[in-house]
């Protein structure tokens, strides 16, 4: 079974440059001698489309054209990307291609990269998994030809795990490839896997919605949990026993194992095609066809970031092993490669908050904040629920705060409160890029 996702089937996007440059010499051969100024403004107008300046906390840009996954090698100097039947290894930095690795028949759709060795793995839709030597751009093996396409690939020390669209999952012994065992998950494909920290559990999601528990010394169906009421594309463990996925049906889902406890549900517009936990950040990152890339605080679920730094869908978003990088990929045909420590600097800040922790019945509270970008746009303040009846803000929960133009600035609000009671209050305020503070919290007391 072949998912409905981004562009699968179709023809590559044309690259951007390449774009620019057809369209331009088509327009300058129609308009010969006699060009208008008019003509020749439009003409500049294409030749000089796209090339803004980056967004602030990116780093790098390739335009390539359609990614249908990527990875950071090791030691983080360079960008594995999918693209149509080939891989390729980019340097991100100067823009410039390292090499090309050539095999496959057919869409190559998935990738795992071993921190361990200069090997990665590649699935593809001709129904083969190919691992690659990394330095070389050498085919090390390939899979006998599999049931189905291949749409996702899991990897540790020990064991590789390919998931196909028929809903069977493959599991070879990494070192002499033997096959170890599969497993039939159901009717639809399996579009993510994961294996959890110790390297013993397998979670499979599934078109169905399922994330399916595989225990790999057994061999058995530990438990199917109902994560999603549309297929699951991404999954990933995380730290303290965290387990995140993201779907179809808008929404991000964050678990504890090993139970599964459900502890957060984060909401987008669209689908929730791919995501990443960054243990250092102690966050979860999110890419979504609703064009966005949000960060996520953990464990609390604070957002820390909602950026639309893409004109279309992103698709995938990948980390170095130190976090110093992230990348997202977009139908907009671009790669986008961020400075994680240098985009979190860039958040504002609460510096001060002036108040009274004792109020007879409404008290005006003084805010006063930094900002690097001097924009920010927007302030929220949330109220317990207990308390939502009885607790009123002016100018309202959600304002623009006016203070644009300023690193340093200073704003306030009413707060009115009609019985006795202690109050709490939660402040965040964001710029326009999406960056949001870390969160204030207000208590006092009413008489």
């Amino acid at each position: 079974m072949q998912p409905t996702s981004p562009n699968l089937g179709c023809p590559k996007p044309l690259p951007f440059f390449d774009l620019v440059s057809r369209t331009t010499i088509k327009i300058c051969g129609i308009m010969g001698k006699g060009a208008t100024v008019r003509g020749l403004i439009f003409v500049c107008v294409l030749s000089f489309w796209g090339l803004a300046a980056l967004p602030p906390g990116a780093v790098a840009e390739l335009r390539l054209g359609r990614v249908a996954d990527m990875a950071f090698t090791p030691d983080a100097h360079g960008l594995l990307l999918l693209q149509e039947n080939r891989v390729e290894l980019w340097d991100f930095r100067t823009g410039k291609l390292i090499r090309s690795f050539l095999g496959h028949s057919g869409l190559v759709w998935c990738l795992a990269v071993s921190q361990d060795s200069d090997s990665f793995f590649t699935g593809a839709l001709d129904r083969t998994v190919r691992e690659w030597n990394l330095k070389k751009g050498e085919t090390l093996w390939i899979s006998s030809e599999l049931p189905a396409e291949v749409f996702s690939l899991a990897l540790t020390a020990k064991y590789l795990a390919a998931g196909l669209g028929e809903g069977t999952v493959f599991l070879w012994e990494r070192t002499t490839k033997n096959l170890v065992r599969t497993w039939s998950t159901g009717k639809s494909g399996v579009y993510a896997l994961a294996f959890d920290k110790d390297g013993k559990i397998l979670a499979a999601g599934t078109g169905e919605g399922k994330v399916i528990f595989l225990d790999l010394g057994s061999g058995a169906v530990l438990s199917a949990l109902e994560a999603h009421r549309g297929p699951v594309w991404a999954i990933a463990f995380g730290p303290e026993g965290f387990l995140a996925t993201g779907s179809s049906d808008r929404t991000a889902r964050l678990f504890r194992m090993p139970k599964a406890e459900p502890l957060a549900t984060f909401s987008h517009k669209s689908t929730v095609w791919d995501l990443l936990f960054l243990e250092q950040t102690q966050a979860l990152a999110t890419v979504s066809a609703d064009l966005t890339f949000r960060l996520f605080s953990l464990p609390t679920g604070y957002e820390i970031a909602e950026l639309r730094p893409h004109a279309a869908q992103v698709n995938k978003i990948a980390g170095s092993t130190d976090e110093k990088f992230l990348a997202t990929a977009s139908e907009d045909g671009r790669v986008l490669v961020w400075d994680l420590p240098k985009l979190l600097s860039l958040r504002p800040k609460i510096t001060a908050v002036l108040y009274a922790k004792e109020i007879s019945r409404s008290q005006y509270i003084l805010v006063t904040v930094e900002d690097p970008n001097a924009d920010i746009v927007s302030v929220r303040i949330s109220v317990e629920p207990e308390f939502s009846g009885t607790v009123s803000l002016s100018p309202g929960a959600s304002f623009d705060p006016k203070v644009a133009g300023k690193t340093q600035a200073s704003f306030g609000f009413q707060v009115t409160v009609t019985r006795p009671q202690k109050v709490r209050l939660t402040l965040v305020v964001t710029d326009s890029l999406g960056l949001a503070s870390e969160p204030k919290i207000l208590e006092f007391s009413v008489h």
